[in-house]
């Protein structure tokens, strides 16, 4: 586990669980086998080539996911998310950015992509 309180985050080629927490920088990993568990306030997060079950959460960034073996749960409020040969369920939210997914097809398990409507104003 590792944190820090403004700084980038660079993990590659870690076995096992591995959790990661950062106010105000990127989170990067890279050919990790968790389970996965990392939070930003303030930054971007990037997971490829990983595998076991990744959870992601930014405030402020976006979450890009390519070529991973597991269950991918991602949330961001204000960044894009974008998906590519995830080989699981997954579950992506955003608020206030775009959602991209290159699935295979058939799709390997269970997708839930959501970005919630502005609310109506009277």
């Amino acid at each position: 586990s590792a944190d820090t309180s403004g700084g980038k985050l660079k993990f590659t080629h870690l076995k096992g669980p591995t959790g990661a927490t950062t106010s105000g920088g990127s989170i990067e990993l890279s050919g990790c086998d968790g389970p996965l568990k990392v939070d930003t306030s303030g930054g971007r997060i990037e997971a490829s080539d990983g595998s076991g079950s990744l959870e992601a959460r930014t405030s402020g960034g976006s979450i890009v996911v390519r070529n991973f073996a597991g269950d991918a749960k991602v949330e961001t409020s204000g960044g894009r998310l974008a998906f590519e040969n995830i080989n699981g369920k997954i579950f992506g939210r955003t608020s206030g950015g775009s959602i991209s997914a290159k699935l295979k097809s058939p799709v390997p398990g269970d997708v839930n992509l959501e970005k919630p409507r502005p609310a109506a104003s009277t």
